[in-house]
């Protein structure tokens, strides 16, 4: 679920300027809190429990926390011991002589303030991991070859974007066994087969076999090579592949034994 917010486009905002960002959170802040309570004054039966306020904006101060910088969570607690205040009887009035909202503040704030400290150096591992991974997407997506995770089977699980151009396949009709439509039929048997050798001993795959282009239909020789990643009892967890064009080559080989013969 974490990967999935610092995915989310109000997370991470990229690419955007320091002030736009600033704003976009504070707004973003502040509509989690006016959505709570006028949730809270919608439903009849939260009505009379302002702890069905409380414990989502609890959560919303915890997520911010971890993911922002302190300064948005003090800004986010402020406004929710605020609206924590209007849903107590009587309601939509703020009574600073009474304890709830400054207590409700002191909660707010010593939560995002333990959240943003304990765990600083897991934070910044688990977003420097996330770094690492969109850089390697980006180094996969770009590099001038086709490149292939797989499943033992092989059963596709993601494909580059050179082998998107060529194939003319989605990512959606090359994974699982969908990337087989492009290979040529006279080759897909026997590829198949050294695929299910490989997988029953574990050794690198290595075949040269012919796929079809998508821009004029012609079929061109590759050289398909994938190794295997194991876990730490041995077992065969996925396939990292690249496939090389080596039409030329295949060309020249076939030149080679028409002339000698």
């Amino acid at each position: 679920m974490a990967k999935c917010l610092r995915s989310f486009p109000l997370w991470n905002l990229t690419g955007m300027t320091p002030t736009l960002k600033t704003a976009i959170r504070i707004t973003a802040c502040t509509a989690i809190v006016i959505t709570i309570v006028a949730t809270a004054y919608t439903l009849p039966e939260m009505r009379g429990w302002p702890v069905m306020g409380v414990l989502p904006s609890f959560i919303a101060v915890l997520f911010v926390s971890l993911f922002w910088d302190f300064g948005y969570t003090v800004f986010l607690s402020i406004v929710a011991a605020f609206g924590t205040n209007l849903m107590v009887p009587p309601y939509g009035h703020f009574d600073s002589t009474k304890m709830r909202p400054w207590a409700a503040l002191a909660v707010y704030l010593a939560t995002g303030l333990t959240a943003s400290l304990l765990p600083e150096r897991g934070r910044k591992g688990v977003l420097a991991a996330h770094q690492s991974e969109e850089e390697l997407r980006d180094l996969i997506e770009n590099v001038p070859a086709m490149v292939f995770i797989a499943l033992p089977g092989p059963s596709n699980a993601f494909a580059s974007r050179r082998w998107r151009e060529y194939s003319g396949l989605s990512p959606e009709e090359t994974k699982g066994l969908g990337w087989q439509s492009v290979v040529h039929p006279e080759d897909l048997q026997r590829h198949m087969e050294k695929w299910r050798v490989c997988s029953a001993s574990g050794e690198p795959f290595e075949d040269e076999a012919r796929f079809r282009r998508a821009a004029d239909g012609e079929y061109r020789w590759f050289l398909v090579r994938a190794v295997p990643m194991r876990d730490e009892n041995g077992n065969i967890l996925k396939w990292y592949g690249t496939l090389t064009d080596i039409e030329d080559r295949k060309r020249a080989e076939q030149a080679h034994r028409r002339s000698e013969s």
